[in-house]
């Protein structure tokens, strides 16, 4: 598939993530709290627009994913469901274990594959904005809030796993 068709997907998927920590910052009254779900609801939308001018780049069109073609609508549709039961979700401990199923997906793996493809100018900005540090900002809010050590477990396990999905489109 190529990387242009598959971007929309996945800034979607961003969007859809970043709609679930805002969700998450509304349902909780601490300051502290509210103020960590905004802030990672602003990493996802840092996450879209990069993925929009990735996809307005000439490399788009020249690149190709290889990736099973119902995996978009897949991460799409699991995406959805989480958002709709994180909106009514007013335990915290819950609330972090949905986020884990969120950042558990292949999303967070395309995504870095993704960047590692984009040269020049922009790419200390494309690597800084990798998913790294994305999760290391939910490790240490999970250790900080999550009373269950279930969740907690789960949340600190998410990797993002280095795996490749590109291939040079050669037509």
């Amino acid at each position: 598939m190529k990387l242009s068709q598959f971007l929309n997907k996945l800034i979607t998927l961003e969007l859809k993530n970043s709609e679930c920590y805002l969700w998450c910052s509304i349902n909780f009254e601490a300051l502290e709290i509210r103020q960590f779900f905004a802030d990672m609801s602003d990493e996802e939308l840092k996450h879209a627009r990069l993925l929009t001018e990735i996809s307005q780049s000439p490399e788009a069109s020249l690149l190709s994913l290889e990736v099973p073609p119902d995996l978009p609508d897949k991460m799409v549709l699991a995406a959805v469901k989480i958002s709709e039961t994180i909106k009514k979700e007013k335990d915290l401990d819950q609330c972090f274990r949905l986020i884990a199923q969120l950042e558990c997906g292949e999303l967070n793996v395309i995504y870095d594959s993704i960047l590692k493809h984009f040269d020049g100018n922009k790419k200390a900005n494309f690597l800084a904005m990798n998913t790294s540090a994305h999760i290391n900002m939910l490790k240490e809010a999970a250790e900080k809030y999550v009373n269950s050590p279930e969740v907690k477990k789960q949340v600190l396990a998410i990797e993002v796993r280095n795996r490749d999905y590109y291939k040079l489109f050669l037509d």
